[in-house]
């Protein structure tokens, strides 16, 4: 399992999932870019439940 979903599953920190996420993207060949992409997903899904969720509490 890489870091950045080592730390997104212990803190489940979007923000900076995302920042970390960023920064693996300029680094070469550091993590698989399929990998980085199934993040991406990962991380929208979750920021849109989390959106979701937080609209239907008046």
């Amino acid at each position: 399992m890489c870091i950045i979903c080592l730390e997104y599953q212990k803190y489940r920190d979007i923000a900076d999932a995302r920042l970390m996420l960023l920064r693996a993207r300029g680094e070469p060949n550091d993590i698989d870019k399929s990998h980085l992409k199934e993040i991406e997903v990962q991380l929208d899904s979750d920021e849109k439940a989390a959106k979701d969720a937080g609209s239907s509490n008046p």
